[in-house]
């Protein structure tokens, strides 16, 4: 029992980033149902979604090394610029898109940018729906 006590902290992380990753996946499908009236495929919302999340807990730990603090709204700002930019360098692939073509630089940049709003509003309803359970705890 001892063993297991200290990874709980982990297994609750890692079952954090496998529901965000699912989600990010679930809204790069969504976002282009809406934006181009057919969806992309799965692998290529996975391969998405696994690229952002790499390179967010890559920058996390390089902010986290060098003693850095990025300020919210910069994050948020870099966080779009990301999405937007891997949505339109992957996007742009055949096979992208149910019907194997590409769907171009630009709708794939709206993908990730609407992507990012959905993930975006969901962290924040998340970020205000545990606020209000703290205080509701403590009144």
């Amino acid at each position: 029992m001892q063993l297991i006590v200290p990874l709980i902290p982990l297994i609750l992380l890692a079952i954090v980033y496998a529901v965000v990753f699912g989600l990010i996946a679930a809204y790069t499908k969504l976002a282009s149902r809406i934006l181009l009236k057919e969806a992309t495929s799965w692998k290529f919302s996975l391969i998405f979604a696994l690229a952002v999340i790499s390179l967010t807990v890559l920058g996390r730990i390089v902010s986290i090394a060098a003693h850095v603090s990025i300020p919210t709204a910069l994050a948020l700002a870099f966080s779009l610029v990301l999405y937007s930019a891997l949505g339109g360098w992957l996007f742009s692939r055949p096979g992208a898109t149910q019907n194997s073509q590409p769907s171009g630089w630009l709708d794939g940049a709206r993908i990730g940018a609407l992507a990012f709003l959905f993930t975006t509003f969901t962290g924040f309803a998340a970020y205000g729906a545990f606020h209000v359970l703290s205080l509701a705890q403590h009144a």
